[in-house]
């Protein structure tokens, strides 16, 4: 624990802190039983898990497979077929599309128009039919030529001239054509075999002078080609039943192509067993399926889809089948592939586990006994490097306590030397009667006295310019208290005053950090005002400095990482310090360094400029701003804390003045000289991130106490 002092005490310790110093000091004992390790090593323990782990993961892996493959088939296999419509849908549209701009191309070309002309005689329009058309379409079989009136001109499939004249007036997708002067597209029945025509109106002349010729219509048959690309885009064995009946009969069914393998008997049987299946597809056209059917001695999941010609009538269905055992067959052979994979696995990964975990637990091992030296009393360890991964932070987290735990036992060394020089007299236990303030005397209490009904006066801890420090006891606590009586006026500078002083404490009470001394409360009393704070029994860094001058490199450095995790504690409130100086700084006995007096520095006034003004904090580690009696930032503190650093590794201020002045001048307008002209052997990135808070431009120093801390624990100690 710390002393709060508000001066420049001499170093003080007494009998107990000194007993508590050399217990501190003692090394623990040697010869401590080791920890006994119970069980297999990490390296097995690894091996087992992984080796289990895999077991147990191949195992599950294959009933899970055998058990969602009969699900996964059948639901594969609907999801499938259930999407056939759509994908029958979006491939005739895109052949009728194709097909259909073909045939207008070709209507559009002037050789064809006069073909359509009346003096063009039967010879000629054949010719074209049978021989020139089917160069300039591709996929097309039949090629028909109707006048303006749908009467047949020539039709490359009676080249005998058979039909012509016939009019074809009640065809539908003539019609269309004739009465909208549009392209149409139908599908129908050539002979024994489905195909899709395409009709285009020969139009000559352009605008009123335009004249509709005739009609030019093409047929691209659904042959092995066209079912071939179907099978491909459903994934499943395609066959086109159709309906060889006449008008209003039962229909008379009959294969009308197949893919390749495929029984189309055997499959149409399969789904037009019964009449209500072809009744409902024929005459209600609707979809059959998606259904469970055998076919030739195996299940197979069907869909029929009705194929309708430009009159919504149907005159055939196609049929997409895929076989349940052929589906399975696949998922049966990832099976297998997974147990003969899984066992190579296994075999593989077994050695391999047991390396890895030989390999991931020598740096733990190395850590581990790197521990119990250390809870022996040795520091001198040998330590992994730290390469990636958890394991490398993990030891790149033991280095840094390591070095800690070193920079603390040089800190508690120097501590020891410097009591070892001046011996505590445990505090004034005179009284003092009073104090001289700008108000007027104010009589004090003394040794024994009570005060505020609550704390017994044991001691004089200290003094300085905003009142005096007693060590006191708690009696309803029962336990020590430091005890700051401040000097009436102390605060009434201040525009806000006593309002002022309180919102600081309250805010100040909600640190809790090991290196910030705890502010209890405002206490009132006999026209006094007093702060109630943590009492720890300790020195100043002002007074090692005093007696030390610079400090070596470890103990400083340990006394600067702590200051900054305290300040950053105190910023992480919103608290500007404001006066943050080596008399502000306690020092305990076991190496703890403690921030205190954050928040409540009272004003100093100045002439440095030529115009007096009060500025607050101690010149000496005084920022420019706050010189300059600007708004405070936590930057503020960052400057200021660069000077005690500079002060601690240097031996001496960086600044000197004769004056508060003088001191504020240099503040504003003197560059810190850098800390390896007075100290070569420093290291240079401590001179940088020193000199880094050191700027004048508060936007140019580190961003906050914590950085600075992070830099520091990049500054390593060579030589101990």
């Amino acid at each position: 624990m710390t002393t709060i002092s508000d001066t420049d005490p001499t170093l003080n310790l007494s009998e107990d802190q000194i007993q508590t110093v050399a217990i501190s000091d003692d090394k623990p004992m040697l010869g401590t039983p080791p920890f006994q390790r119970r069980g297999p090593g990490l390296a097995i323990q690894f091996f087992l898990l992984a080796a289990a782990l895999l077991i147990v993961t191949l195992g599950l892996t294959v009933a899970v497979a055998a058990w969602r493959a009969d699900q996964v088939a059948e639901q594969t296999i609907r999801e499938d077929l259930a999407r056939v419509p759509e994908v029958y849908a979006g491939y005739t549209s895109t052949r009728a599309s194709g097909a259909l701009e073909q045939v207008r191309t070709l209507a559009q070309e002037p050789g064809t128009m006069a073909i359509f002309a009346e003096e063009v005689d039967l010879a000629t329009r054949l010719s074209f039919a049978i021989e020139d058309a089917p160069n300039m379409v591709s996929g097309g079989s039949t090629f028909f030529l109707f006048d303006r009136y749908s009467r047949v001109l020539a039709r490359s499939d009676r080249p005998d001239g058979r039909g012509t004249g016939q009019p074809f007036a009640a065809v539908g997708w003539v019609a269309s054509v004739l009465d909208t002067l549009q392209g149409t597209t139908a599908f129908i029945r050539e002979r024994d075999t489905l195909a899709l025509v395409a009709a285009a109106p020969v139009i000559t002349g352009e605008g009123d002078g335009a004249r509709l010729e005739g009609v030019l219509a093409v047929t691209f048959p659904f042959d092995s080609d066209a079912l071939a690309q179907l099978q491909s885009l459903t994934r499943g064995d395609v066959a086109v039943v159709l309906d060889m009946s006449k008008r209003d009969e039962a229909p008379l069914l009959e294969v009308g192509g197949a893919t390749e393998g495929v029984e189309g008997e055997a499959l149409m049987e399969a789904v037009f067993k019964s009449q209500d299946a072809t009744e409902n597809l024929f005459s209600k056209r609707n979809i059959i399926g998606p259904a469970t059917a055998n076919v030739a001695g195996g299940d197979h999941e069907v869909l029929a889809i009705p194929v309708k010609n430009f009159d919504g009538e149907v005159l055939a269905a196609l049929l997409v089948a895929r076989s349940r055992a052929g589906e399975m067959t696949s998922f049966y052979a990832i099976r297998r592939g997974l147990v003969v994979a899984g066992a190579i696995m296994l075999l593989l990964s077994l050695p391999a586990s047991y390396l890895l975990g030989r390999r991931i637990a020598r740096p733990l091992r190395q850590l581990a006994a790197g521990a119990e030296a250390i809870r022996d009393g040795e520091l001198n360890v040998d330590l992994p490097a730290g390469g990636g991964g958890e394991v490398g932070v993990l030891a790149g987290a033991f280095a840094a306590m390591v070095e800690d735990l070193r920079e603390k036992e040089a800190l508690e060394q120097l501590l020891v030397d410097l009591r070892a020089q001046s011996p505590d007299t445990g505090g004034t236990t005179v009284g003092i009667p009073r104090v001289i303030s700008e108000a007027g005397d104010q009589p004090l209490p003394n040794p024994g006295d009570v005060f505020g009904g609550r704390y017994r006066i044991r001691a004089e801890l200290g003094r300085g310019g905003m009142g005096v420090v007693y060590r006191a006891s708690d009696l309803e606590l029962e336990e020590d208290v430091a005890l700051k009586i401040l000097k009436p006026g102390a605060f009434e500078d201040a525009s806000d005053g006593l309002t002022k002083l309180k919102r600081e404490i309250r805010t100040a009470r909600r640190i809790t950090h090991s290196n910030v001394i705890r502010v209890h409360d405002l206490v009132e009393a006999g026209g006094m005002r007093c702060l109630s704070m943590e009492y720890i029994p300790g020195t100043t860094l002002f007074q090692v400095l005093k007696q030390r001058g610079e400090l070596a490199l470890a103990p400083g450095l340990q006394v600067a990482k702590q200051l900054c995790r305290g300040l950053a504690a105190v910023h992480s409130e919103g608290i500007v310090h404001r006066d943050l100086k080596p008399q502000n700084i306690m020092v305990l006995p076991n190496g703890i360094v403690k921030l205190m007096d954050f928040g409540i520095s009272r004003g100093q006034r100045s002439s440095g400029e030529g115009v007096e003004k009060t500025v607050e904090g101690t010149p000496a580690y005084m920022s420019p701003e706050q010189c300059r009696g600007e708004e405070l930032n936590q930057l503020s503190d960052i400057y200021s804390l660069g000077v005690v650093l500079w002060e601690m590794f240097a031996g001496k201020m960086p600044f000197s003045g004769s004056t508060v002045g003088a001191m504020i001048k240099h503040q504003l307008h003197t560059a810190a000289p850098p800390l390896r002209s007075v100290r070569p052997n420093a290291p240079p990135n401590l001179e940088q991130v020193i000199m880094s808070c050191l700027i004048k431009d508060r936007s140019q120093r580190p961003p906050s106490a914590n950085a600075v801390y992070l830099n520091l624990r990049e500054v390593l100690v060579t030589e101990w």
